[in-house]
């Protein structure tokens, strides 16, 4: 008789976990994110950048250099995620960038990934690395 009240009692349980595991994923790979499955690290031709003044005021360039996009392209596949949070992402520095591959573009913020109503943050480094070019190309800050 313990047996057969438990059995429900277990499966509810293996149904509940599996549910909340689904909700818990974490990404390893920029790959494993749907807008992104299908980009490479290399053959990026181009990136444009929207960069985000704080103020309203945006400033647009293209990086064209192969350097600079072998680095940020690099730095892209290296990021490490967070485990994604339901929390919206504070106000200001909107600064995007979009990966021009041939006929495919990754449009991307430089802070985090958003899908499936979670967000997914990342360090420092491609945001670092877009604010030295933005320099270079004689954005102040």
């Amino acid at each position: 008789m313990k047996k057969i009240t438990l059995l429900p009692i277990i499966c509810l349980m293996l149904c509940l976990t599996a549910a909340c595991a689904e909700h818990t994923k974490i990404y390893t790979n920029i790959n494993e994110f749907a807008a992104f499955s299908e980009m490479t690290q290399d053959g990026t031709d181009s990136i444009s950048v929207k960069f985000d003044h704080d103020d309203g005021d945006y400033y647009e360039s293209i990086i064209e250099d192969e350097n600079n996009i072998e680095e940020i392209m690099s730095i892209i596949f290296s990021l490490k995620f967070s485990e994604g949070s339901t929390h919206p992402i504070p106000p200001g520095n909107n600064t995007r960038i979009i990966i021009n591959q041939g006929e495919n573009r990754f449009s991307l913020s430089v802070r985090y990934i958003a899908q499936d109503n979670m967000y997914y943050y990342f360090g420092s480094a491609l945001q670092s690395k877009i604010y030295d070019l933005a320099i270079e190309f004689g954005v102040n800050q």
